[in-house]
């Protein structure tokens, strides 16, 4: 890890991963056809950088479109105008640098002078990720395990780390999951499948905080009550939190917080800290059919009530993201969700085994829809 001056890196940890852009102010009305302007900087040697593909995105009526790209000049600088571009216009830019894009946060027409978009070097070393914050959520279902995931990643270097390259598709951070998991659902990026049971996001991480979540299930039948969490990077701390809230884990390395409320669902929460990467960590569940099936009705939201709670421990998620779920509905929408997949759950307890795999399929579809509602609903919270 590189040791800079104190005055760096208090500005280096002010940097958040989804607003690399600095604002400077002007409080001016636009006139009709006004000006975007800027230009783009590398901040670890305060150059600017030509030869930068920026895009211009417009919000408008709810949708977000591309209008315009335009490549930074010899002085790294660039420039948008036309009729398009009136006073309030809401606009937000990207800055494409090796294949990597750095968006600024969403900006209106005529509230600045000059945008600053900051740019990174590409790094495939992964020496200086340190997990932060690793919030696992686990909870019995009647047809085996629900697993969320939330975490974050500090980039403590002065890079980009981008992973490693496989053809088109990048190999960013690294998860490995147990033989038995299925149905991986990224929230924050895509993922791709790596060698055995590794799997890889795919989202550059520039220098600061980044957040990644997912989810999957773990196979009832294939799932002996033993959940092993692989520790690849190093972690801060490793926050468990159990549904139902009566599961206990016993002994070290556990620490036992209590049981935790997040909107109206009860989770017993424990911690682990300090772990190094090698370490495998085995969570011993009490996984019984009689048990899953008493659980049944308090479970079957586990998952977007689990995203929820995590998503309320962090900073705001991806607008991108956000945007895709604003055309959910609400709490009638919710209700059926949660019915459909009861009805599902029933099913499988007799259901044959080309039958079983159709059900799961479905109950996977049917999760992913309750998960958007939830996120959702805690964004108009």
């Amino acid at each position: 890890m590189i040791n800079r001056d104190g005055g760096l890196r208090a500005r280096r940890r002010r940097l958040r991963r989804f607003v690399p852009s600095l604002i400077l102010l002007s409080g001016l009305a636009a006139p009709a056809g006004a000006v975007v302007a800027g230009y783009v900087l590398d901040p670890l040697n305060e150059q600017r950088v030509p030869g930068v593909e920026v895009a211009l995105f417009i919000r408008e009526a709810g949708q977000i479109s591309e209008l315009l790209r335009k490549t930074t000049d010899a002085e790294g600088s660039f420039q948008f105008a036309g009729s398009f571009l009136t006073a309030e216009t809401e606009f937000f830019l990207v800055a494409h640098r090796d294949g990597v894009p750095y968006p600024t946060s969403t900006l209106r027409v005529g509230e600045q002078d000059q945008i600053i978009v900051e740019v990174y070097e590409p790094s495939e070393d992964a020496d200086d990720l340190i997990i932060t914050d690793y919030n696992l959520f686990l909870g019995i279902t009647p047809s085996g395990l629900d697993v969320a995931h939330l975490v974050h990643v500090e980039n403590s270097g002065e890079r980009t780390f981008v992973g490693t390259s496989d053809g088109d598709r990048r190999h960013g951070v690294e998860f490995r999951l147990t033989d038995a998991s299925v149905g991986v659902q990224a929230h924050t990026a895509e993922f791709v499948q790596g060698h055995g049971q590794s799997i890889f996001d795919t989202q550059p991480l520039p220098p600061g905080h980044s957040q990644i979540s997912f989810t999957h299930r773990v196979d009832g039948e294939r799932f002996d009550g033993d959940y092993v969490h692989h520790v690849l990077y190093p972690t801060t701390s490793l926050e468990i939190f159990l549904l139902p809230a009566e599961v206990e884990l016993r002994g070290n390395p556990f620490v036992d917080l209590g049981a935790v409320s997040f909107h109206e669902q009860r989770y017993r929460h424990y911690r682990v800290e300090n772990l190094k990467p090698g370490r495998q960590l085995t969570i011993s569940l009490p996984f019984s059919r009689p048990l899953r099936w008493a659980l049944k009705w308090t479970l079957l939201a586990l998952v977007p009530a689990a995203l929820v709670a995590a998503l309320s421990l962090s900073r705001s998620p991806d607008p991108s993201f956000q945007a895709a779920t604003d055309e959910v509905e609400g709490k009638e929408e919710r209700e059926q969700l949660f019915a459909e997949l009861s009805a599902i759950d029933d099913a499988l307890a007799g259901a044959a085994d080309e039958q079983r795999q159709e059900l799961i399929q479905r109950r996977r579809e049917l999760m992913q829809r309750a998960i958007a509602v939830a996120l959702h609903a805690h964004g108009e919270a």
